[in-house]
């Protein structure tokens, strides 16, 4: 008689995933199995109990829209980004009345301060050579014609 899946154990599941799949490197199957449990404990911190899996992003992308102008696409918009992630991950962590199975709240918190100093740091270092697209200007930009817009005594500031 075969087992249900209830009776059916996450090692044997995985032993019949691997037999199955079995045309491909063993490293890559290994990797794929590894990344679906580091996915599915870390969205436990993200959707606890059964709520949308993928609610961060759904939060996080409404706390941008609060802000129109904003550049999200620059280093700081990005580090902010990061920190915002974070930031709902533990309050929703503390909302929904629970510690996270791979991060707790304190976890998650103490990466907020860390990419706000990050986001202070990115900060100081564009208003040195420019701001607000002058980020986006030199990403887009060859080397020499970025160093070409500017005069010898901003180089030395900067």
């Amino acid at each position: 008689m075969a087992k249900t899946e209830s009776q059916v154990s996450l090692a044997e599941a995985l032993e019949v995933i691997k037999n199955k799949l079995s045309g491909g490197h063993q490293d890559f199957i290994d990797m794929t199995l590894d990344e679906l449990k580091l996915h599915n404990d870390k969205n436990a911190d993200y959707a606890k109990g059964g709520k949308d899996p993928l609610g961060n992003f759904h939060r996080v992308s409404q706390m941008k829209q609060i802000w129109p102008n904003m550049d999200w696409s620059t280093p700081v918009g990005t580090a902010l980004d990061y920190a915002f992630k974070q930031m709902d991950a533990g309050i929703n962590m503390i909302a929904e009345g629970y510690e996270g199975e791979v991060e707790n709240v304190d976890t998650r918190f103490r990466d907020v301060h860390v990419y706000f100093k990050l986001a202070r740091i990115l900060w100081k270092e564009t208003k040195k050579i420019g701001y607000p697209n002058i980020v986006r200007d030199i990403m887009s930009s060859e080397p020499a014609a970025v160093v070409a817009t500017f005069s010898e005594k901003e180089l030395e500031e900067a």
